[in-house]
């Protein structure tokens, strides 16, 4: 397993978390998209991945350049600790998608930069859904077993890394132009293209 096809399986599965916890905002709010068929919904998730790929690339610039740096060796506590930051930052994201769930029955709208404001301005809406917390208990669990998965994965995949750093060799001028592209990739993808004045969030 190379660097590149590390990355890109390790996005992979950050892409299925997220999209999979889309599907579960439609299917608890569906009462509010009565009219909205699943056809339609899927046509929306497919519109929709420019948001979760700015959101994943906000999240996941660090780790992806830190793993794509060309050094030859990387030790196992700096393949931890960069790992820690990985379950971290995808944890926080996961986790805004489910407490959109929530949010969302309350305010018909999903968090955002206002969201801060709008406890200010209603007082009471953060008491209410805390309140809520625990008629959505099995939100937890779903979300609890994400992560879960989310930290299996990491390790199993690490441990492959790790083990085909070894045999694998790469010139530091590969490696250099390969970390380029990335960065423009994930620039890219931050700003959902290169002139675009509206970045996706």
């Amino acid at each position: 397993m190379n660097r590149i096809s590390f990355v890109l399986k390790r996005i992979i599965l950050i892409y299925s978390l997220f999209i999979l916890s889309r599907i579960l905002f439609f299917i608890i709010n569906q009462s509010f998209f009565s009219e909205v068929s699943w056809d339609q919904f899927t046509y929306y998730l497919w519109v929709g991945l420019k948001y979760e790929t700015s959101a994943i690339c906000y999240l996941n610039a660090l780790w992806i350049l830190c793993i794509l740096v060309p050094l030859k060796h990387p030790n196992t506590k700096f393949l931890i600790g960069i790992d820690i930051f990985f379950i971290i930052t995808n944890g926080i994201g996961l986790f805004a998608n489910f407490f959109d769930i929530i949010y969302y029955r309350f305010t018909l709208r999903r968090t955002a930069f206002d969201f801060f404001n709008t406890f200010t301005v209603q007082d009471n809406l953060f008491t209410i859904l805390i309140n809520n917390l625990l008629s959505y208990w099995y939100l937890g669990i779903f979300f609890a077993f994400m992560i879960f998965f989310l930290i299996k994965i990491v390790n199993q995949s690490r441990n492959r890394f790790k083990e085909s750093l070894k045999l694998s060799s790469s010139s530091p001028i590969k490696g250099t132009l390969v970390l380029l592209l990335f960065a423009f990739g994930i620039f890219y993808g931050m700003r959902d293209g290169i002139m675009s004045g509206v970045r996706p969030i």
